[in-house]
């Protein structure tokens, strides 16, 4: 009797890891280039991209809940046109880089969620500057 319990413990831990395991691998996006994103139809993928220089390459029907966009790669001149089922992210416009979460549906990207990248406030700022609560002096070296 003893026995038989820890057999059906051992079982079912096994049992309940895998699961987890499963669970956790179907909610993992990787990260893929342009290309791969237009052949992921049946999985979600996350693209990263930059925003063109052209900022008017993007619009948004707020009616409809629909934004549409323009990612272009980092590494190559490939562009990818993403459509997001939402509005237009807040800080979209400052943003520096786009990361697009979603699937190809044969003619575009379809974004589920959309990350944006923003530069840092403290970007290019020299840290003996610095100047902590009101009235502080410059940290000196």
């Amino acid at each position: 009797m003893n026995r038989t319990r820890i057999i059906v413990g051992i079982v079912a831990l096994v049992g309940f890891t895998w699961l987890g395991l499963g669970a956790f691998k179907d909610s993992l996006n990787p990260y893929v280039t342009f290309a791969e994103a237009r052949e992921a139809t049946e999985k979600t993928v996350q693209v990263s991209g930059d925003l063109p220089e052209n900022r008017l390459s993007w619009y948004s029907d707020d009616e409809a809940r629909k934004f549409h966009f323009y990612m272009v790669s980092p590494e190559s001149s490939d562009s990818l046109e993403v459509v997001f089922a939402g509005v237009k992210p807040s800080a979209f416009d400052d943003a520096t880089g786009i990361v697009a979460i979603g699937t190809w549906d044969g003619v575009r990207f379809q974004a589920r969620q959309i990350l944006t990248k923003c530069p840092s406030k403290y970007e290019g700022k020299d840290p003996t500057e610095h100047v902590g609560n009101e009235g502080d002096e410059p940290i000196t070296p």
